[in-house]
């Protein structure tokens, strides 16, 4: 009768060990595929903040150049109302200098979007990286667990071969 109670406790121990370790299993699982997809949203919404970057680079860019256009006119009325030759010497000179210098600093405020959308795909890939070793590493841990819980199953049951 005591055999039967040992062997009764010793199997719902056995079978209780296994259901928690299947259950951590699980667990591991479901836990390392949701931190693995917030990286990969993390990397998709870092890929999106790049893009938007690039964008308002050439818009700001364009809209520079239109303020540039506009400051060359208002030196060619200014020159033109005081009887200066606009298209000569160093009115003309003044207006190119003014258009190059207006253009070095579109293709500045261009190459500082470049600079802001290049950090965000780097972030953008350390996030897809980060995912794809969170599943490498969850997928391990997961194995683990159900190697380590086998192993205790194996030897509760040596152990309870040893009692009889």
């Amino acid at each position: 009768m005591a055999e039967a109670f040992l062997i009764a406790a010793s199997a719902s121990k056995l079978i209780s060990g296994a259901a928690g370790s299947y259950s951590e299993y699980k667990g591991i699982q479901l836990e390392t595929e949701f931190e693995a997809s917030q990286f990969e949203t993390n990397s998709r919404i870092a890929e999106l903040q790049a893009k938007d970057a690039e964008r308002r680079g050439r818009e700001d860019a364009n809209a520079y150049k239109v303020k540039i256009k506009q400051l060359i006119g208002k030196q060619r009325a200014a020159m033109a109302a005081q009887g200066i030759e606009i298209d000569a010497d160093s009115a003309l000179d003044i207006q190119l200098e003014t258009a190059e210098l207006g253009e070095l600093d579109a293709m500045t405020i261009k190459n500082n979007a470049f600079r802001e959308a290049t950090g965000h795909r780097i972030q953008a890939l350390d996030y897809s990286s980060q995912s794809g070793y969170t599943r490498i590493a969850g997928k391990t841990k997961a194995r683990n667990t159900l190697l380590t819980g086998g192993m205790s199953a194996v030897d509760d049951i040596i152990s309870l071969g040893e009692k009889f």
